[in-house]
């Protein structure tokens, strides 16, 4: 009765795990591989700001317009319920004073 009847399976690749283990050895050696490769991006050289009051003024203008990019690009395509999002709450205040106007005149 030495012989095992049934295979535990690793939820996330499904390899047969071991008895004596404790977790899938597959996923054990990714998720090393993965917190090896996230610390070796991590200790990467921390990028400097360049030094602005050195620029020619040409060149400040271009670090900003890129930068501008960078920043507000996301933004400048937002989706068409963002932009109706900003008139909302003037349609609202607009059919509130029709619907008092209607409301408060006389027939």
């Amino acid at each position: 009765m030495s012989a095992q009847s049934y295979e535990i399976r690793c939820p996330a690749c499904g390899e047969v795990v071991p008895i004596d283990a404790r977790q899938c050895p597959n996923c054990a050696g990714r998720q090393t591989r993965r917190t090896e490769a996230l610390a070796a991006v991590a200790a990467g050289p921390e990028p400097t700001a360049p030094d602005l009051a050195e620029m020619k003024l040409k060149e400040y203008h271009r670090f900003v317009r890129a930068n501008y990019r960078t920043v507000e690009a996301p933004r400048m395509g937002a989706s068409s319920s963002s932009s109706t999002a900003k008139f909302l709450p003037f349609a609202l205040l607009l059919i509130g004073l029709v619907v008092a106007a209607v409301v408060l005149h006389p027939f």
